[in-house]
């Protein structure tokens, strides 16, 4: 969005003589958007009551809003960690026995109970599983080290939410400290209302709902 000042009448209150103009419409036109625009205080209040809204959720249950902002982002919830960590396990488990099997495989060989190429034919099976299962171990220990540090910097994300529960105002600090980006639909009619859609991107976890 691109910001005009209305300087007609200084007298007013800046956010009273500002208005936002859709950036996409005012460098492409109408082939990049449709022609639209909100006022400063419409998308203050819209903006504010956001927050508002979210630092209620957020303090009412964090563990709550922790685990549906995890999900709207679709990144792995505290649950799913432990279902990761039950598997890794198993799979360790695995690895383990086949490192067992390879060995009496290997004594078998030694002792001459098994041909030489059935050793390698069986052998080489019990390397495929064990590159399997390391492969899914690695994977899944990177999902858990991700789910992680996402669910930290939700956690903080959800506390500097919270200390905006009693705001009555919105200041540039707190707005570069939360908000990522706003986008603003054109107005349309709905049940013979006049409704603009503000969508708020929140920095790190996207747009809430």
């Amino acid at each position: 969005m691109l910001m005009h000042v209305d300087n007609r009448n200084p007298d007013k209150p800046l956010h009273q003589r500002t208005h936002f103009d859709c950036r996409t419409y005012r460098v492409l036109g109408k082939n990049g958007c449709s022609q639209h625009r909100i006022s400063a205080a419409d998308l203050m209040e819209a903006v504010l009551a956001d927050v508002q809204l979210h630092a209620e959720k957020a303090i009412k249950d964090k563990d709550r809003f922790i685990r549906n902002v995890m999900r709207g982002m679709g990144t792995v919830n505290r649950d799913k960690v432990k279902d990761y960590s039950d598997k890794i396990k198993k799979l360790k488990s695995e690895v383990a026995e086949a490192d067992e099997r390879y060995v009496k495989l290997y004594d078998d060989l030694s002792n001459g109970i098994i041909t030489e190429g059935k050793f390698r034919l069986l052998s080489g099976k019990i390397e495929e599983r064990q590159a399997r299962a390391n492969a899914e171990i690695k994977k899944l220990e990177d999902q858990i080290e991700g789910a992680e540090a996402d669910a930290e910097a939700v956690e903080q994300f959800a506390d500097q939410l919270a200390e905006a529960t009693t705001i009555k105002e919105l200041s540039s600090e707190l707005l570069n400290r939360l908000i990522d980006k706003i986008e603003v639909s054109e107005k349309e009619c709905v049940d013979g209302e006049t409704v603009q859609t503000v969508r708020i991107y929140y920095r790190f976890v996207g747009a809430l709902i």
